[in-house]
């Protein structure tokens, strides 16, 4: 059983573990899913991915958005809130990106 610690992220591989690589295949579908709910103002399938999401800090920004859009008179707030889920959602997927392509095997010339 791991512990959360400052320095752990989600986006850790144990190379050795493949529960952890599905993970982040998991958590990319998620990113897509949270992008596609907001672009098209699904929010009752965007509450129920905030809900199911292992990725905290996505389940977070996610509640704070849609907190400012139902609650919030200042558009300034609500646009604020949109545009850092959508720049979490840009930097997640790009880092996940990067971290499948560093576990991909190498194609090997024969």
């Amino acid at each position: 059983m791991s512990t959360f610690t400052p320095q752990t992220t989600f986006l850790q591989v144990n190379n050795k573990s493949n529960s952890k690589k599905e993970g982040l295949i998991l958590d990319t579908l998620d990113y897509d899913r949270a992008l596609y709910y907001t672009h098209r103002s699904e929010w009752d399938n965007l509450i129920v991915l905030m809900v199911r999401t292992k990725d905290h800090m996505l389940s977070k920004r996610i509640e704070r958005f849609l907190n400012a859009y139902q609650f919030s008179s200042d558009y300034t707030v609500i646009e604020r809130n949109l545009y850092s889920l959508l720049r979490y959602l840009d930097h997640a997927n790009s880092v996940t990106e990067t971290v499948h392509s560093q576990n991909e095997n190498p194609i090997l010339s024969i």
